[in-house]
């Protein structure tokens, strides 16, 4: 998979965990990404209306298939939250998307929940 970055996450740690992050989700990393969820973490899906518990995330993560490219376009961060948005390639279909990521405080970097906005390309 190829993976595009924006350079300035280096410089501020709570872009570079976002980063890495999602990295991991794609590249379905269980054990890393399951050692930065909070016990009560949730995932909500929008387009599907469907919402996750941590337990249910591994089968989710695991029914994806392998994307072709993760262009991590724009990645920001503010006290407990950060926020991604970009584009990922898969089966050569293009689907945009943004995450929103809430920490469980702002000196933590244990994710409280995560929503996810997906929009395919026609």
């Amino acid at each position: 998979m190829k993976i595009t970055t924006p350079t300035d996450c280096d410089n501020c740690p709570e872009k570079r965990l976002v980063k890495d992050f999602l990295i991991a989700w794609h590249q379905g990393h269980w054990d890393q990404i399951n050692n930065t969820l909070h016990t009560d973490f949730s995932f909500h899906l929008v387009e599907k209306s469907q919402t996750l518990s941590k337990d249910d995330l591994q089968l989710y993560l695991n029914s994806q298939k392998k994307l072709e490219h993760l262009n991590l376009e724009k990645i920001t961060s503010s006290g407990n939250f950060g926020a991604c948005k970009g584009h990922m390639i898969q089966a050569s279909k293009t689907t945009n998307f943004a995450y929103f990521i809430e920490f469980s405080s702002v000196e933590s970097n244990i994710i409280k929940s995560i929503v996810q906005y997906n929009v395919n390309q026609m």
